[in-house]
């Protein structure tokens, strides 16, 4: 029984250790140093851990303990410096003053006792940033001399247990060796093993986290939980936005209505209806969408277009991108130029770039013997090269392979609409596709490729439904699609309001982890979110969540009055044959009532009025509102 729980023991702290790494691999890809440094916490305590738990000596306890606590506030600020961002995080420290109440003297006293430097030397910059890029690889090395310790003195089962997690996850992160399906698996199961070995761990602290860890795991009992807990947080605060339980509700289309129900609906006032909060929380099936796998035709596409001609377009989009950016940070050219200048590495030396970015692209392209259009144009097909290799295994994503799933099957929609597309009548939209996926897509994290690919298919639907024959679904499907995108932007606007707030740093705001980490505080409500990301909301989550209930009911008022203007961009000739379709496919009305129905729509009030008034009962028949 001991060598069990002890290799299961051995087996959580080298699974925490491993996703540990996985995410600070992932996060890093994109070139955010900051939040990539967050993830090597994990690793250093995973690290102290081994050696706590099988250490003698008390004076070896306490500084793994003492390790563990420093590696807190040392970890990010390395991160800080090794993404050019310490000037600004000095200044705001050293700015920063926690403010008494007035009953306590209303007195301020700063956040340190002490002042950061704000500036720090080339070579100190240098061996800093060095140890915040490899301080993971340290730690990969130093939990591996841990094992083979453990092993040598003994201890087999804690050593081997954690060796072969720590060795599947090279395999399967690093070395990309482990089948996807295999490493999907995996990441679903290899979470409820860890949990059990926290739950049998010395600590009770520990032992808590990995109760709470295995309840997370089964969905229907963490969503019973979760609605319980909101139910509750709102008999003790004033919260008015749907319930949990309203917003995971069945959503009831009213596809066969009677006369006097749609004589009703075309009469009443806005006032007597409502939103309907289960239709925020469902998602548009994208199943009926063809798809195309043949990734290769990707490059095909790419090939066909003249890019050299369009140096505008390309310089445009590589202006801010950061793995771009960071490209010409590294060219020694650049890097002399700098120097001469005097501009010192980091934040300053980037937003010189993207300011005389045609200045630098130009110098690049001169060290590689080629114009500055061929130089964009071949950097470009680099970066779809790459994608194209992960899309079709010959690769592997960074990050969760179940957003590399969701990220597969938007690209295959979309390759599949470009190919079928019109390329002469849709040159701008398939020139923006395909240098979008290149350029945001091509050598990112699973997360990122699937959140960008998911916005170029959500803007596809809205124009075009893939080739869908029912058009009345078509019409359907564009409404519902361009709603949700109408959330979509509202909810932007909410974190861009947060993080003016925050005042976080752009290399911070606008990474795609970050936007994930206030993600699910917004969305949840008000955007669908797939069965994953669903599943990874916590208890702790909702609480958090409800803290935000004034935001998203501002953002719910912003998108009911948003609702006709957004529509109406679809165009009114849509929206007139869809009427008129509807109508006549209505069971419960005689031909007499049809026509009836349609003089309405071809007369009784203004052109405005007339959508207003038709669009609510479109709406009221999707089930997107609803009688008071």
């Amino acid at each position: 029984m001991s060598l069990a729980i002890s290799a299961l023991r051995g087996f959580s702290n080298g699974h925490q250790f491993a996703m540990s790494k996985t995410k600070e691999d992932e996060v890093r890809q994109g070139g955010n140093h900051f939040l990539a440094s967050l993830p090597q916490i994990t690793q250093i305590a995973a690290v102290s851990n081994v050696l706590y738990d099988n250490a003698i000596a008390p004076h070896i306890k306490t500084a793994c303990k003492v390790v563990t606590y420093l590696s807190i506030p040392l970890c990010p600020l390395l991160g800080v410096i090794k993404g050019g961002t310490y000037k600004t995080f000095a200044t705001t420290i050293n700015n920063f003053r926690f403010e008494l109440p007035e009953k306590l003297g209303n007195k301020t006293f700063p956040i340190l006792p002490f002042k950061l430097p704000e500036n720090l030397g080339n070579k100190t910059v240098t061996v800093l940033s060095y140890i915040s890029a490899h301080l993971g690889d340290i730690a990969v090395i130093a939990i591996a001399i841990e094992s083979i310790a453990l092993v040598v003195i003994g201890n087999y089962a804690y050593g081997i247990s954690m060796l072969a997690v720590i060795g599947y996850e090279v395999l399967d992160n690093q070395l990309g060796i482990i089948p996807r399906k295999v490493s999907l698996f995996m990441e679903e199961y290899f979470p409820v093993i860890s949990c059990v070995g926290l739950i049998i761990s010395n600590t009770i602290l520990f032992r808590a986290l990995g109760v709470v860890s295995f309840l997370q795991k089964n969905v229907s009992f963490q969503c019973f939980l979760q609605k319980k807990v909101d139910l509750v947080a709102r008999q003790f605060t004033e919260i008015s936005t749907p319930s949990l339980q309203e917003l995971d509700g069945p959503l009831y289309q009213n596809k066969n209505l009677t006369f006097d129900q749609i004589n009703r609906i075309l009469g009443s006032e806005d006032s007597e209806y409502e939103l309907n909060p289960a239709h925020f929380s469902k998602n548009i099936s994208l199943d009926s969408l063809p798809k195309n796998h043949n990734f290769n035709a990707y490059l095909t596409l790419f090939d066909s277009i003249e890019w050299s001609q369009k140096f505008n377009l390309l310089k445009a989009k590589v202006k801010d991108d950061d793995l771009f950016i960071n490209s010409l940070l590294e060219d020694l050219d650049v890097q002399k130029d700098l120097i001469e200048k005097n501009i010192p590495k980091g934040e300053e030396a980037k937003t010189i770039l993207k300011e005389n970015i045609e200045y630098y692209v130009e110098m690049m392209a001169n060290s590689n013997g080629l114009s500055k259009e061929r130089y964009l144009e071949s950097w470009a097909r680099r970066q779809m090269e790459k994608l194209v290799s992960t899309l079709s295994g010959d690769a592997r994503f960074k990050g969760s392979q179940r957003d590399a799933s969701d990220a597969i099957n938007y690209c295959a929609k979309i390759l599949c609409y470009l190919l079928s597309t019109n390329k002469a009548e849709n040159q701008i939209e398939f020139e923006d596709a395909l240098l979008s996926l290149a350029v945001e897509c091509g050598d990112y994290c699973a997360r990122g490729v699937k959140r960008r690919s998911r916005q170029l298919l959500d803007g596809i639907l809205v124009r075009d439904n893939l080739n869908l024959r029912d058009p009345i679904k078509k019409h359907e499907l564009r409404v519902l699609q361009q709603l949700q995108n109408l959330r979509l932007n509202i909810m932007e606007q909410a974190y861009q309001s947060i993080i003016e707030v925050l005042k976080l740093h752009s290399s911070i705001s606008e990474d795609v982890h970050s936007f994930d980490t206030y993600r699910s505080y917004l969305a949840l409500g008000f955007l669908p979110m797939t069965h994953y990301e669903r599943k990874r909301i916590g208890v702790s989550d909702v609480l958090m969540w409800e803290s935000y209930f004034t935001i998203r009911e501002s953002m719910t008022n912003d998108y009911l009055k948003g609702i006709n203007d957004a529509i109406a961009e679809l165009g009114n000739i849509h929206s007139s044959d869809y009427i008129r379709r509807i109508i006549n496919g209505q069971k419960n009305l005689t031909t007499h009532q049809k026509d009836q129905i349609l003089e309405l729509y071809y007369g009784q009030w203004s052109p405005d009025e007339t959508n207003h008034r038709f669009n609510r009962l479109m709406l009221v028949i999707l089930g997107v509102l609803q009688q008071k």
